[in-house]
């Protein structure tokens, strides 16, 4: 629930602790599973909100902010999932450095340690983010 007109709509959740938390970081990573070839509910939540919020300012929070996203799947998923998230952070001013997404393989919790490239790619991710922040 956002409410712009009354501001008298109040979630009772850590959601106001999270924002702040987001907003202090120099970075940010999305990461998702791919259900059904997009993001979870629960990061389209966390989109939704986020979203609502910066846009409401300006982009003001996130301007010099650098991030990318990281999408897991068993077999098929993983470039839409990615897009919705990279698509979301340009949209309240991320940069995205090259190379800002990761597409991973795996089905069990654990098991995208397996996938060897997917986890290079992660590195590698947060090495581009690090060198865009100096």
């Amino acid at each position: 629930m956002i409410c712009f007109a009354t501001g008298n709509c109040a979630i009772k959740d850590d959601w106001q602790k999270l924002y702040n938390e987001i907003t202090e970081a120099d970075g940010i990573v999305l990461a998702s599973p791919s259900y059904f070839q997009g993001v979870t509910a629960q990061m389209k939540i966390f989109i939704d909100r986020i979203g609502f919020l910066a846009l409401a300012r300006k982009r003001a929070d996130f301007a010099g902010k650098v991030g990318g996203a990281i999408a897991v799947a068993r077999r098929s998923g993983v470039s839409s999932t990615c897009n919705q998230m990279i698509t979301f952070l340009t949209a309240i001013g991320v940069a995205i450095p090259s190379g800002g997404r990761v597409y991973a393989v795996a089905r069990d919790k654990g098991e995208v340690l397996n996938d060897k490239e997917g986890v290079e790619t992660a590195r590698q991710l947060g090495n581009a983010i690090v060198k865009a922040l100096q």
